[in-house]
């Protein structure tokens, strides 16, 4: 009999075999967070794109300055394409052109709302920090599965309530809170299933592509949907699918 003596759990995983099944499962159902992050971080390169749009005002359209443009195949006034203004006459309205739904076309932030675009995703951003913090404090407190998957499951509350927002005060808003949660989720991303890990094995989790895998499934995905809301239900869904990692990994 061996007297060797198991004083951490990495000699217990080395000795009933290191790296199996389990490991695999551990890995992508809790380093896969990084996915959904990815996805999530992303939805402001879509929902912040500016399309063609007319300006309309009080003023009849001058026929003799109409340009074919091929968005959707519809004619407009030139003047009063892409502009704030026509002849001096600021624009009451907007008129988006094409298919793609965006927080652009949806609140018109264009013109005097041109810079919420910037400023959503700064707010965006701003969240992570705060919410990077307190999940590291919430992982080391309470534990990090509660910690993983009650931000995972905020995750999925949040892109659904964020889908109906109506107005984009509200957008504003939700965006900050998902960047905090994005934040909790990335600072569990790592750490989390490391503990299920052999010593040898860790170093590898942080260079498996699931950020980049992420983002290249969102430009799938954006570019199918052409809708930001239908994009974070979308989100919402694979997150919730995620949460029966939840069964698994204790």
């Amino acid at each position: 009999m061996s007297n060797h003596k198991l004083s951490t759990i990495e000699d217990i995983y080395d000795q009933i075999g290191g790296l199996g099944r389990f490991q695999f499962a551990v890995i992508f159902l809790v380093g896969g967070l990084k996915f959904l992050v990815g996805w999530s971080m992303m939805l402001m390169s879509y929902a912040g794109y500016i399309g063609d749009y007319v300006c309309i005002t009080d003023l009849e359209m001058d026929h003799t300055m109409v340009t074919n443009i091929s968005a959707s195949g519809q004619t407009v006034n030139g003047s009063a394409l892409n502009v704030c203004s026509v002849n001096g006459t600021a624009c009451n309205d907007f008129k988006f052109l094409g298919s793609k739904r965006t927080a652009i076309s949806e609140w018109h932030l264009v013109c005097d709302r041109r810079w919420l675009k910037a400023t959503i995703t700064s707010i965006q951003l701003a969240g992570v920090i705060p919410g990077s913090i307190l999940g590291g404090l919430s992982g080391d407190y309470i534990g990090r599965r509660y910690t993983a998957y009650g931000s995972l499951l905020l995750h999925v509350i949040l892109n659904v309530i964020s889908a109906y927002s109506v107005n984009w005060q509200m957008f504003v808003v939700m965006r900050f809170l998902l960047g905090a949660i994005m934040g909790a989720l990335l600072i569990m991303s790592v750490p989390y299933p490391c503990e299920f890990l052999p010593m040898r094995w860790r170093h590898v989790l942080p260079a498996i592509p699931f950020w980049p895998t992420g983002v290249i499934s969102f430009a799938v995905v954006a570019w199918w949907l052409e809708d930001w809301s239908l994009i974070q239900h979308g989100c919402a869904i694979v997150s919730a699918v995620m949460l029966l990692g939840y069964l698994l990994v204790d």
